[in-house]
């Protein structure tokens, strides 16, 4: 399920906030303001691990950061929210926690590396190389959005 199957008026709806949303955005980065990206994470139709990476990707495309600038909105920019570990996390910065996700391409480069489980070789939590609580699926599709209308087809055909 996608936005094309959602009846029309939902679908404009859902366009037109976007469409807001970006351009409210967009001007707030080009006038110096701080973006940051996971604080939205964890709920249906944006699920833990994969709206992380979409998240900058849009970045990229929409607002048109580089693909570094997306990876530092999730990582220092991020960290600096969290006023009881902006000094332990975020960059690595000698005395900080070395949390490394170490993947088989130039993510700096190309967004598009973040995007795929399978380019996922190491991951490191404080300095130690760390296996997921559950393996991670290299086969699943891109984004694993198409569940998330089990939650909230309801609400969003209300609108």
């Amino acid at each position: 399920v996608g936005i094309a199957d959602l009846p029309p008026g939902v679908r404009r709806h859902i366009e037109e906030e976007r469409d807001s949303a970006i351009g409210i955005l967009s001007k707030f980065h080009q006038s110096g303001g701080t973006l940051i990206c996971g604080s939205e994470t964890g709920f249906a139709m944006t699920p833990y691990g994969e709206w992380h990476t979409r998240e900058m990707g849009l970045f990229v495309k929409h607002l048109g950061l580089s693909p570094m600038e997306a990876i530092l909105c999730m990582t220092r920019n991020s960290a600096f929210t969290l006023p009881n570990y902006r000094d332990k996390i975020g960059t690595l910065t000698p005395g900080k926690y070395a949390d490394l996700l170490v993947v088989d391409g130039a993510p700096h480069k190309d967004i598009e590396v973040l995007h795929d489980p399978s380019n996922i070789k190491v991951i490191m939590q404080d300095g130690k190389t760390i296996t997921p609580w559950r393996p991670i699926d290299k086969k699943r599709t891109r984004h694993g959005f198409e569940k998330a209308h089990l939650y909230t087809r309801k609400t969003l055909t209300r609108m």
